[in-house]
């Protein structure tokens, strides 16, 4: 799915106000290639927990470089005509906490919908479709990461 700078192909699916664009004002493109299965996962979460809020998906070089503990090598990163594979979702309806919540239950859907990458943070949480078959889990807060890592259907899949 191409997105571009003014954003119109996704408002389709989202309005405005649930995608932030300010990241998308780099001058070193004026488009990208988002992932399609990206909507699906992002529509699958917000029928669940309400107003979802698109933080991040494409992201330039430079701007990925300028962002505190990203990685060089980000699903985020729109370079040598590559597809974008990740989001970073929060929620204007929930508590991240429910958020984290939702995601730990319904991983097994959301690998169905081609989640490998999932990463829990303060302000939300960072959804991949990166190319592999497992499932890669980051995050700080520990009580997430352990109840995500005893939750034994996860691995089972």
């Amino acid at each position: 799915m191409k997105i571009n700078k003014n954003g119109n192909r996704l408002f389709g699916y989202f309005n405005e106000s649930e995608f932030k664009l300010s990241q998308l004002s780099s001058e070193d493109y004026n488009s990208f290639d988002m992932d399609y299965k990206l909507i699906g996962i992002a529509n699958y979460v917000r029928l669940f927990l309400g107003k979802t809020k698109i933080n991040s998906c494409g992201r330039s070089v430079l701007y990925n470089a300028s962002l505190n503990g990203s990685s060089p090598v980000s699903q985020h990163l729109i370079k040598n005509n590559d597809t974008v594979k990740a989001i970073d979702l929060s929620s204007l309806d929930v508590s991240n906490t429910r958020l984290h919540n939702f995601v730990i239950d319904n991983v097994k859907t959301l690998r169905l919908l081609g989640v490998r990458g999932i990463g829990f943070y303060t302000w939300g949480v960072h959804l991949d479709v990166r190319d592999q078959s497992k499932l890669s889990v980051w995050g700080k807060d520990s009580a997430t990461m352990i109840r995500m890592k005893n939750n034994a259907k996860i691995f089972s899949f």
